[in-house]
């Protein structure tokens, strides 16, 4: 795969690429992700070769003394029909079951209660369209657990008055571009340390 981003300006006295990491989240998505709408629902979600870059910089880079992710941040804006919903809920998925860690929080934030339900409608119809997922997550009225690492996800909006409190290892906020201010993401991005 050819990269549209050129990273020749990354310090590899600091940072490394771990291939096996990167295409672990590939393989995680296309294995257990599936579209939910149109005339592709049920179907495996395939990345196309933007998304499968920008999954594994995201994952792949580490930093060297930690081992830990380089990119704790990214900022995804492309035009409307696209996919980002649904590459947004794979990416929340694969963090839940696939990042191993315990006691995991996860969000998704939205501006509005119906763009939080979007969210989640998709998310929720991933797991339900795979039987491993579905039998690995509890799917309840707005939140999804996973027993094995005693992990959640939930979506939230601006609208609910924020999660102050909590301690979160991943926070999605969707449609960034529609938010009144920058008030719920300031509150995940805190919540995260």
């Amino acid at each position: 795969m050819k990269h549209t981003v050129d990273f020749s300006q990354i310090d590899t006295t600091k940072y490394f690429f771990d291939t096996d990491v990167a295409e672990r989240a590939v393989r995680f998505i296309q294995t257990f992700c599936t579209h939910t709408k149109g005339k592709l629902a049920g179907s495996p979600y395939l990345l196309q070769d933007w998304e499968r870059e920008f999954i594994t910089n995201l994952f792949g880079w580490k930093v060297k003394a930690t081992g830990l992710r380089k990119y704790t941040e990214a900022f995804l804006q492309i035009p409307r029909k696209n996919s980002k919903t649904t590459l947004s809920a794979a990416i929340s998925i694969y963090m839940l079951v696939g990042d191993g860690e315990q006691g995991g929080e996860l969000v998704a934030g939205a501006s509005t209660r119906d763009q939080a339900r979007i969210s989640f409608d998709i998310i929720s119809g991933m797991v339900k369209n795979n039987p491993t997922l579905r039998k690995n997550l509890l799917t309840l009225r707005s939140s999804i657990e996973y027993k094995k690492t005693d992990s959640f996800f939930k979506v939230i909006s601006s609208e609910a008055g924020g999660i102050h409190g909590a301690n979160l290892n991943f926070a999605l906020v969707d449609e960034y571009h529609v938010h009144k201010n920058s008030d719920l993401y300031d509150v995940l991005k805190t919540s995260m340390g």
